[in-house]
Protein backbone atom coordinates (compact mmCIF):
# COMPACT_ATOMS: atom_id res chain seq x y z
CA UNK A 1 0.00 0.00 0.00
CA UNK A 2 2.71 2.36 0.85
CA UNK A 3 4.90 1.85 -1.62
CA UNK A 4 2.10 2.02 -3.74
CA UNK A 5 1.42 5.37 -2.87
CA UNK A 6 4.95 6.09 -3.17
CA UNK A 7 4.81 5.72 -6.86
CA UNK A 8 2.26 7.56 -7.34
CA UNK A 9 2.69 10.74 -6.18
CA UNK A 10 6.78 10.27 -7.57
CA UNK A 11 4.64 9.94 -11.07
CA UNK A 12 2.39 12.58 -10.51
CA UNK A 13 5.42 14.66 -9.72
CA UNK A 14 6.46 14.31 -13.91
CA UNK A 15 2.99 14.33 -14.92
CA UNK A 16 2.65 17.75 -13.25
CA UNK A 17 5.68 19.22 -14.55
CA UNK A 18 4.66 18.06 -18.57
CA UNK A 19 1.49 19.89 -17.64
CA UNK A 20 3.54 22.77 -16.52
CA UNK A 21 5.03 22.61 -19.80
CA UNK A 22 2.12 22.37 -22.11
CA UNK A 23 1.12 25.28 -20.25
CA UNK A 24 3.20 27.26 -20.72
CA UNK A 25 4.08 26.22 -24.80
CA UNK A 26 0.36 26.68 -25.13
CA UNK A 27 -0.85 29.91 -23.30
CA UNK A 28 2.62 31.15 -22.03
CA UNK A 29 1.50 30.98 -18.31
CA UNK A 30 4.64 33.04 -16.43
CA UNK A 31 3.59 36.43 -15.67
CA UNK A 32 0.49 38.68 -16.24
CA UNK A 33 -3.10 37.68 -15.07
CA UNK A 34 -2.00 33.48 -15.73
CA UNK A 35 0.70 33.52 -12.93
CA UNK A 36 -1.44 32.16 -10.67
CA UNK A 37 -1.65 29.03 -13.35
CA UNK A 38 1.92 28.89 -13.49
CA UNK A 39 2.13 28.98 -9.14
CA UNK A 40 -0.56 26.26 -9.03
CA UNK A 41 1.76 24.22 -11.31
CA UNK A 42 4.51 24.68 -8.55
CA UNK A 43 2.68 24.03 -5.43
CA UNK A 44 1.26 20.75 -6.76
CA UNK A 45 5.01 19.55 -7.38
CA UNK A 46 5.94 20.84 -4.27
CA UNK A 47 2.33 18.93 -2.64
CA UNK A 48 3.47 15.77 -5.29
CA UNK A 49 7.14 15.83 -3.15
CA UNK A 50 5.92 15.77 0.25
CA UNK A 51 3.37 12.87 -0.22
CA UNK A 52 5.58 11.09 -1.94
CA UNK A 53 7.68 10.96 1.38
CA UNK A 54 5.21 10.75 3.55
CA UNK A 55 4.14 7.93 2.66
CA UNK A 56 7.74 6.15 4.04
CA UNK A 57 7.30 8.20 6.76
CA UNK A 58 3.73 6.42 7.45
CA UNK A 59 5.02 2.84 6.62
CA UNK A 60 8.02 3.30 9.82
CA UNK A 61 5.85 4.78 12.10
CA UNK A 62 4.23 3.00 15.23
CA UNK A 63 0.39 2.85 15.23
CA UNK A 64 -1.54 4.95 17.40
CA UNK A 65 -3.12 8.04 17.94
CA UNK A 66 -0.74 9.85 16.54
CA UNK A 67 0.43 8.79 13.47
CA UNK A 68 -3.49 8.19 12.91
CA UNK A 69 -3.49 12.43 13.36
CA UNK A 70 -0.21 12.08 10.44
CA UNK A 71 -2.21 9.94 8.19
CA UNK A 72 -5.41 12.05 8.16
CA UNK A 73 -3.41 15.55 7.56
CA UNK A 74 -1.86 13.63 4.75
CA UNK A 75 -5.51 12.63 3.54
CA UNK A 76 -6.43 16.24 3.60
CA UNK A 77 -3.22 17.12 1.62
CA UNK A 78 -3.87 14.04 -0.81
CA UNK A 79 -7.24 15.31 -1.16
CA UNK A 80 -6.59 18.97 -1.80
CA UNK A 81 -3.78 18.10 -4.28
CA UNK A 82 -6.13 15.79 -6.27
CA UNK A 83 -8.69 18.10 -6.52
CA UNK A 84 -6.12 20.99 -7.77
CA UNK A 85 -4.75 18.31 -10.19
CA UNK A 86 -8.10 17.36 -11.98
CA UNK A 87 -8.80 21.31 -12.30
CA UNK A 88 -5.30 21.68 -14.01
CA UNK A 89 -5.89 18.50 -15.90
CA UNK A 90 -9.79 18.45 -16.86
CA UNK A 91 -9.69 22.66 -18.44
CA UNK A 92 -6.03 22.82 -19.83
CA UNK A 93 -7.68 21.80 -23.08
CA UNK A 94 -9.77 25.19 -22.67
CA UNK A 95 -7.99 28.60 -22.06
CA UNK A 96 -11.07 30.15 -20.81
CA UNK A 97 -11.95 27.58 -18.89
CA UNK A 98 -9.26 27.87 -17.25
CA UNK A 99 -9.40 31.38 -15.93
CA UNK A 100 -12.97 30.90 -15.42
CA UNK A 101 -11.71 28.43 -12.51
CA UNK A 102 -9.05 31.19 -11.13
CA UNK A 103 -10.67 31.66 -7.50
CA UNK A 104 -10.97 28.01 -6.73
CA UNK A 105 -7.41 27.56 -8.24
CA UNK A 106 -6.07 30.15 -5.94
CA UNK A 107 -8.20 28.88 -2.92
CA UNK A 108 -6.55 25.78 -3.43
CA UNK A 109 -3.13 26.63 -3.62
CA UNK A 110 -3.84 28.51 -0.66
CA UNK A 111 -5.07 24.75 0.72
CA UNK A 112 -2.26 23.11 -0.39
CA UNK A 113 0.74 25.31 0.87
CA UNK A 114 -1.03 25.17 4.38
CA UNK A 115 -1.36 21.46 4.98
CA UNK A 116 1.97 21.31 2.77
CA UNK A 117 3.89 23.75 5.16
CA UNK A 118 2.11 22.61 8.22
CA UNK A 119 3.85 18.88 7.69
CA UNK A 120 6.85 19.79 6.57
CA UNK A 121 7.35 21.75 10.32
CA UNK A 122 6.00 18.67 12.27
CA UNK A 123 8.44 16.69 10.16
CA UNK A 124 11.35 19.34 10.81
CA UNK A 125 10.07 20.23 14.50
CA UNK A 126 10.93 16.73 15.64
CA UNK A 127 7.25 15.74 16.20
CA UNK A 128 6.64 12.55 15.12
CA UNK A 129 10.33 10.84 16.10
CA UNK A 130 9.29 8.67 19.19
CA UNK A 131 6.96 6.97 16.73
CA UNK A 132 9.69 5.87 14.28
CA UNK A 133 10.77 1.82 13.91
CA UNK A 134 13.24 0.77 12.01
CA UNK A 135 11.22 -1.51 10.24
CA UNK A 136 7.62 -1.31 9.67
CA UNK A 137 5.03 -2.49 12.20
CA UNK A 138 3.38 -5.21 10.72
CA UNK A 139 1.62 -6.56 13.52
CA UNK A 140 0.22 -2.73 14.45
CA UNK A 141 1.39 -3.05 17.83
CA UNK A 142 5.10 -4.62 18.17
CA UNK A 143 8.49 -3.68 17.44
CA UNK A 144 11.72 -5.77 16.43
CA UNK A 145 15.00 -4.90 15.59
CA UNK A 146 16.02 -5.50 12.05
CA UNK A 147 18.89 -8.08 13.32
CA UNK A 148 16.86 -9.62 15.54
CA UNK A 149 13.87 -10.30 13.03
CA UNK A 150 16.43 -12.45 11.14
CA UNK A 151 17.57 -14.34 13.66
CA UNK A 152 16.09 -17.88 14.09
CA UNK A 153 14.87 -16.58 17.18
CA UNK A 154 13.65 -13.07 17.97
CA UNK A 155 12.63 -12.94 21.46
CA UNK A 156 16.42 -13.40 22.42
CA UNK A 157 16.48 -9.51 21.29
CA UNK A 158 17.53 -7.89 24.76
CA UNK A 159 14.86 -4.77 24.24
CA UNK A 160 14.57 -1.45 26.03
CA UNK A 161 11.00 -1.10 28.05
CA UNK A 162 11.10 2.99 27.25
CA UNK A 163 12.12 3.08 23.57
CA UNK A 164 12.30 -0.46 22.30
CA UNK A 165 16.06 -0.78 20.93
CA UNK A 166 17.96 -3.97 20.49
CA UNK A 167 20.80 -3.48 23.06
CA UNK A 168 22.12 -6.85 22.17
CA UNK A 169 22.57 -5.04 18.50
CA UNK A 170 23.55 -1.41 19.81
CA UNK A 171 21.17 0.45 17.91
CA UNK A 172 20.53 4.23 19.54
CA UNK A 173 17.94 4.59 22.34
CA UNK A 174 15.55 6.76 21.99
CA UNK A 175 15.62 10.03 23.74
CA UNK A 176 13.53 8.80 26.70
CA UNK A 177 16.16 6.09 27.44
CA UNK A 178 19.23 8.74 27.39
CA UNK A 179 21.00 10.40 30.45
CA UNK A 180 20.26 13.64 31.04
CA UNK A 181 23.53 15.74 30.25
Amino acid sequence: YYYKRYKSSHDAIAMTQKLGEKLEKDYGIEGGKNNFLFEAVQKLVAAHRVLQWTWMLAYYMKSGGKKQLFEYQQEMLVNNTEGLQDIMESKCQNYDSLLSQRKDIINRISSIDKFRCEIVSQVERGDFEDLLLSQADSDLESWACSFCTKADNPKNAIVCSECTACRRHGEPDCKACKPPQ
